[in-house]
């Protein structure tokens, strides 16, 4: 795997995207810090593709089975958007 720091593969952006397409990912450094790495669409897709889904997505794959409610999906906020609250109470 190439080393590019940021400012190179700035100015040879193109050459970095041939080489993650030809010779695999290319990782990207800032003041010495590996920070990125660039790889092709085709590998990123294959990385990504076994991926673990979200909470909420699992419950909806099983919520026919009765022991999920539409009143307990509700409750689960969009990824990325947890914050604390009281606690609902699941009996009204």
């Amino acid at each position: 795997m190439a080393t590019w720091q940021l400012q190179e593969a700035k100015q040879k952006l193109s050459m970095v995207v041939d080489r993650a397409l030809s010779d695999g990912p290319q990782v990207i450094t800032r003041h010495g810090v590996e920070t990125a790495v660039l790889m092709s669409f085709e590998k990123f897709r294959a990385l990504t593709r076994d991926a673990p889904k979200s909470l909420k997505d699992a419950l909806l794959e099983n919520a026919g089975d009765g022991l999920i409610t539409d009143k307990f999906l509700e409750l689960l906020p969009e990824r990325g958007n947890w914050r604390w609250r009281d606690a609902p109470d699941l009996n009204e």
